[in-house]
């Protein structure tokens, strides 16, 4: 229901599955933008540079490894609350006037998390540094914990994404930067 609502009105599977790779598609392509001129050739006065702040990464990266997270918490999220919801079943719950399923808000909740983490590492790692993945993977479940525990919200996707996804992916992204260092 909810990503109908996002659709815009679309109803249909196909409508659906085309907006879905449209979304996927962006959120690669913005990933991708902030990552490429790390591989640049350097001067040596920006070489010189980039060795005294050799502990943080660059800004672009790190808001490209956040807009990445972000994109692929919601995207990874919606797809796996898809993938479970059935609008017919039997564990379909009614709160007011929309309709749940709590294994569906369960699995919104892990999916975005997979996908914070996955995005907000492989970004991290795009510019020869490494970083904890228990450290990134902390952080994104500092926020995925509330989403977890509200599996009985109808409009937990909608919510995840407004606010959970944000949160996630500030923190995998903090988790693996604070852990950074170069190889």
């Amino acid at each position: 229901m909810a990503f109908t609502y996002l659709a815009g009105g679309m109803t249909s599977r196909r409508a659906q599955r085309r907006l879905l790779q449209l979304l996927v598609t962006v959120g690669i392509v913005l990933a991708g933008a902030g990552t490429g001129h790390a591989q640049t050739a350097r001067s040596s006065f920006v070489r010189r540079d980039m060795e005294q702040l050799s502990v943080r990464g660059s800004n672009t990266r790190i808001a490209g490894q956040i807009a990445g997270s972000l994109l692929a918490a919601g995207l990874f999220g919606f797809a796996a609350w898809a993938a479970l919801d059935n609008p017919e079943g039997s564990d379909r719950r009614v709160k007011g006037d929309a309709g749940y399923t709590p294994n569906a808000n369960t699995a919104y909740a892990a999916g975005s998390f997979a996908g914070s983490v996955a995005a907000a590492y492989v970004i991290g790692r795009g510019d020869g540094s490494r970083g904890s993945v228990a450290a990134t993977a902390l952080g994104a479940a500092l926020a995925t914990i509330p989403l977890a525990l509200a599996r009985h919200e109808p409009y937990l996707p909608l919510l995840g994404l407004v606010f959970g996804a944000p949160a996630q992916a500030l923190g995998a992204t903090l988790g693996y930067q604070l852990t950074r260092r170069e190889r």
